[in-house]
């Protein structure tokens, strides 16, 4: 992976989340109507059904040695579950299972693609200076995110 290309994914995939992310409880409250213990216990089971996943299935990618077809399914398959979640009823169960799909299969993906960067990197200091722009993407993104809800 070239290191123009990581600076790019860092960038647009984290600034893609600052127009997200913040906003999921925002979306289960006001458009869908949860109550509020709902979505606590939806943004509690989050992290924890998630991070086991990502072990899983990284260690998969290494036993089968797939990294890339599981990073673009991974990618993929996320992106359509989580779009899936402006067509389908409010229905608590069915929103529950989509949302922890999604963050199950979406899990691997930044370790997926940490590791194919600091593979790429060729000096020390590189890796930093390629996750850097996470931090820039996020940053600057989510002050326009947090714009547009405002305003809209």
């Amino acid at each position: 992976m070239g290191m123009f290309l990581a600076k790019v994914w860092y960038f647009c995939y984290t600034g893609a989340q600052a127009f997200v992310l913040p906003y999921f409880n925002v979306f289960f409250d006001s458009t869908l109507h949860f109550r509020k213990g709902q979505i606590g216990t939806l943004s509690a089971l989050r992290p924890w059904l998630s991070a086991p996943c990502a072990i899983v299935l990284c260690g998969l990618a290494d036993r089968v040695n797939a990294h890339t077809a599981l990073l673009v399914f991974a990618f993929i398959a996320s992106l359509v579950l989580r779009c899936l979640l402006v067509i389908i009823p409010g229905h608590y169960i069915a929103v529950t299972a989509l949302v922890l799909a999604s963050d199950c299969i979406g899990s691997p993906i930044g370790a997926i693609v940490d590791a194919k960067v600091v593979a790429a990197c060729t000096s020390d200091g590189d890796y930093g200076k390629q996750r850097m722009w996470a931090s820039v993407g996020w940053g600057g993104l989510s002050v326009v995110a947090g714009s547009l809800v405002a305003n809209h």
